[in-house]
Formats: structure tokens, sequence, C-alpha cells
């Protein structure tokens, strides 16, 4: 079990269980932000984590899993966390294809495996598939369920 006090890399499918309640792990999820709403944890992201979780509220919205109003609050109040998101910059792009091809993922996700290797710190995912490519042989990263709560 990982402590969740810290500096954490979290990627869209962490933050989108703040939001949607009907999710997996939303008790560890809830724990991990609770120590960011306290001050016991910061978040790091690269940017386009807004455009990845605005999609995904957006996604819900139309399954009916949530109304368009909600979605739209939801957006809002994400995008005022203070998450610090990365600068996408030309060496964390570069970094990102390499993992990608060399995990056979998809440069997005690549993009949170990046920038926990040039930050240091641990990543957190709830993306089973994501997870499952990289446990074994990438040691930033941490399951979900593995959050201390």
């Amino acid at each position: 079990m990982m402590k969740t006090r810290g500096r954490w890399i979290i990627d869209a499918s962490v933050a989108l269980k703040w939001y949607l309640r009907d999710e997996l792990y939303i008790t560890q999820a809830d724990a991990l932000y609770k120590t960011f709403s306290v001050g016991e944890a910061e978040f790091l992201a690269p940017s386009f984590i807004r455009y990845e979780l605005a999609n995904a509220l957006l996604i819900a919205s139309k399954r009916g899993r949530i109304s368009f109003d909600t979605a739209r609050e939801q957006l809002q109040d994400f995008l005022a966390l203070a998450i610090h998101q990365a600068e996408d910059d030309n060496g964390l792009v570069n970094s990102a294809v390499e993992l990608a091809s060399s995990f056979d993922i998809a440069v997005y996700d690549a993009l949170y495996l990046a920038l926990a290797r040039q930050s240091g710190n641990s990543f957190v995912t709830a993306d089973g598939q994501l997870y499952a490519k990289v446990r074994d042989t990438f040691s930033h990263a941490i399951w979900i369920e593995d959050i201390q709560v």
C-alpha cells in the first residue's frame, strides 16, 4: 500500500472518479483527493487532462450517467482545482513518444508516464489496461487500489 501524502501524477481515470459516482475505486480516489484538498498532497498532470476529463464527462452525459448540466458543473469544478498542469514541452513529448512505443500505449497515456519520470513522482491510475502494460517495468506506476485509505 502507498501512503496518500506527497506529490502525485494523476490521470483522468482517477480524476473522473471524483465526479462519476458509479465508478469502481471511488473510495481510493476520494481518499487521494482528500489529502489534496487539505494540502497534504499535490497533484500534477499534463495540461491535456482538462480535455480528457471534459470529453469523459460529455460522454457520460450522452450515455445518461449524468445530465449535461451536471457535466458542465463538474468540469467547472475540476478546472477550478489547483492541479499543476505541466507544460508539455518538446522534451516531455519526445519522451512520451519513446515510452508509447516501448509500452505499446497511446502517446496521451505516455505523457503521464513521461511526466512521472521527469518529475520523479509516482503516477497513479485507474486505467486497468494501461496499468497492465506498464506495471512490471515502470516503477513510478501505482494502481489506484494500492493507495492506502
